[in-house]
């Protein structure tokens, strides 16, 4: 098999769009801080079912903002992922491109498959550290969020003003620290993409 073109384009856009991605887990915590603030302020008698609108559209903004950086992301990183797979494959490497870049889109298995043909990649040449730290943050960012996001049920607590108040302070806190988690993740992440890139092209 003939060894693909050098990543290191498509690397510099992953890690640009993970950072991106990074600052739109940010303002989806900031919009949930945001509704927070705007529901007391509502049981207050300060704001009104307008501005509960308003805060809800924010919040349904910056989920669906960070949703599509991530499928942006998946998808860059499965191209470089099966170009880098391609060039350890042509070294002689047992591994597997298509699964290297289709398991970023396999439901659960996103959480292992491409880490493992990833790792492979690295045939004992580069920093399993950095990959081995960045799986694990990511898959708590990943789950975090996930998490955070069912933290609060309208249909369920709407006329419980003080539950309300606590399912939106512990969705806040929860998407924030999914962001920390995620700031983690980004930066072994860059570190653990530039060893494989490294690592498969012979350097």
């Amino acid at each position: 098999m003939v060894a693909q073109a050098p990543s290191s384009g498509l690397r510099k856009a992953v890690v640009i769009l993970m950072w991106v991605t990074v600052a739109a887990v940010f303002l989806t915590a900031f919009a949930a801080f945001n509704r927070k603030g705007v529901w007391d302020d509502f049981v207050d008698g300060s704001k009104t079912f307008a501005d509960l609108d308003d805060a809800d559209a924010f919040i349904g903004t910056a989920f669906l903002f960070y949703f599509a950086l991530t499928v942006a992301t998946a998808i860059v990183l499965a191209i470089w992922s099966n170009r880098v797979a391609t060039n350890a494959k042509a070294r002689g490497i047992a591994i597997s491109p298509g699964l290297a870049a289709g398991g970023w889109f396999i439901p659960i298995g996103w959480y292992f498959v491409p880490f493992a043909q990833l790792r492979k990649t690295l045939a004992g040449r580069g920093d399993t550290t950095s990959l081995g730290w960045w799986q694990g943050l990511w898959v708590v960012a990943m789950i975090g969020s996930a998490v955070a996001a069912q933290m609060f049920d309208s249909d369920d607590s709407v006329f419980q003003a003080d539950e309300v108040s606590s399912d939106l302070r512990n969705q806040s806190i929860g998407l924030f620290l999914a962001a920390i988690a995620y700031v983690g993740a980004t930066v072994f992440a860059t570190r653990a993409l530039r060893s494989i890139e490294a690592a498969t092209s012979g350097a």
